[in-house]
């Protein structure tokens, strides 16, 4: 979305500012949410739980989106304007008030500095040791 977001302005840019939000809203604000999932479960020391599905990125991976639709949205229907806004940026800080809460336990949990050590050293291993070369 990041390169989507950019490329469109190219071809529309009577469309820029929604078009830019497909850039802020679409890709660095996902990048913002799955980087500070990983760093916030790793330094609390549940880095196997990046293995599993994680029911509050299914909810940005949806929340996400719908608020960047709302976005875009606004600009072509100019009646609804602040009204679409309105919705979009709400869903935006309902997804991230659900994220932050999902996250919360972890947040006030912190390994102590040689078992942090032992996690981070065990994660590189796994990184440079992984087949495909990725954890993903």
């Amino acid at each position: 979305m990041l390169i989507a977001g950019h490329w469109l302005i190219a071809f529309l840019p009577v469309y820029r500012k929604a078009l830019l939000h497909i850039s802020f809203i679409g890709g660095y604000s996902l990048m913002t949410f799955a980087v500070a999932t990983m760093v916030i479960l790793t330094h609390a020391g549940f880095a196997k739980r990046l293995k599993e599905s994680l029911w509050s990125l299914r909810i940005v991976a949806i929340g996400v989106p719908l608020s960047l639709g709302f976005r875009v949205a606004s600009e072509f229907v100019p009646s609804l304007y602040f009204a679409l806004l309105g919705i979009g940026s709400a869903l935006w800080m309902g997804t991230a008030l659900i994220w932050l809460v999902s996250m919360l336990p972890y947040l006030t949990k912190a390994l102590a500095p040689q078992e942090f050590e032992q996690s981070h050293n065990a994660m590189k291993h796994e990184i440079l040791h992984t087949s495909e070369g990725s954890v993903c």
